[in-house]
């Protein structure tokens, strides 16, 4: 199913598979480590909203971290792919797709080419789930009163 719905997502959204295949690295890593953390932090008969903001802070950073910086060689191939377009013909690398570009990245700089810029990269992870993860169930839990729990009737 997770593939029909990349499908369906870039037909109708005509978004390209590069960003996809960043937003799939990075996204689906981000969220599964912060909702396993959060599970794993929770105590029996208490949900994940019930957690101190330290806790759910602690799990954020983490998942934004990591998740970023697993996500690091998509944004560094997409990047590079946007970026060879600006140069003289005889100056390209010539990428067909994110895979050649990463192949052609490893075989020029080493797995450390992935890598490049990930400090930055991590830092804007790290604050974007700061403000996302930390309040999501929170505010799911705060305002489920007039905007229901979520869950399909």
């Amino acid at each position: 199913y997770p593939l029909c719905a990349l499908g369906s997502l870039r037909r109708a959204a005509s978004i390209n598979a590069e960003y996809m295949g960043r937003q799939f690295t990075y996204g689906m890593t981000r969220l599964g480590i912060f909702r396993t953390l959060t599970d794993k932090f929770t105590k029996p008969g208490e949900s994940v909203e019930d957690l101190a903001f330290t806790t759910k802070l602690g799990c954020s950073l983490t998942a934004g971290g990591i998740g970023e910086l697993v996500g690091t060689p998509a944004e560094v191939a997409l990047i590079r792919m946007q970026y060879d377009t600006t140069l003289p013909v005889a100056e390209r690398r010539g990428y067909s797709n994110v895979f050649d570009a990463l192949l052609k990245i490893a075989r020029a700089e080493g797995v450390s080419g992935f890598f490049a810029g990930a400090l930055p990269t991590v830092v804007r992870g790290l604050s974007i789930n700061v403000g996302m993860l930390t309040t999501y169930d929170s505010f799911k839990k705060y305002n489920a009163s007039w905007l229901g729990d979520g869950r399909p009737r």
